[in-house]
């Protein structure tokens, strides 16, 4: 012969599985952000290397203009091929003055830099380099 349960047992049982569904629930809750927050943080670290990758194109591109507009007054810019991406170089004259704009761009990010070479008493003085 069974028993049959008694009431108290019964809410006893029926306590036993809320308490089992509400930690399971927070349980769940707590893993998701916990996975939400490492792929997002995930994310904004791509995002941040490849925007420092882009300002180094655009630095490794300003060198090469400001060493080329030394040698040759009449530089105009270029773009360079490089591993990681490119760099697309702009010098306009303005006065005795040049202005440098370098582009450097990879595959998601870029960035700009603009520097200003001065000729003064027959040679060329790096007056500003600026990230714009």
């Amino acid at each position: 012969m069974t028993k049959t349960p008694t009431k108290h047992q019964q809410t006893q049982s029926g306590m036993a599985l809320t308490t089992v569904l509400v930690f399971s629930a927070v349980a769940i809750i707590i893993i998701t952000l916990g996975i939400t927050l490492t792929v997002i943080q995930a994310s904004s670290s791509r995002q941040f290397i490849a925007a420092e990758q882009a300002l180094t194109l655009a630095e490794a591109g300003m060198e090469n203009a400001l060493i080329r507009l030394i040698r040759d007054p009449n530089y105009s810019g270029e773009t360079l091929t490089l591993t990681a991406g490119t760099a697309t170089i702009t010098v306009v004259a303005d006065g005795t003055n040049r202005i440098v704009t370098v582009v450097g761009e990879n595959a998601t990010a870029s960035r700009h830099l603009q520097a200003i070479v001065a000729e003064e008493n027959g040679s060329s003085v790096l007056t500003s380099w600026q990230e714009i």
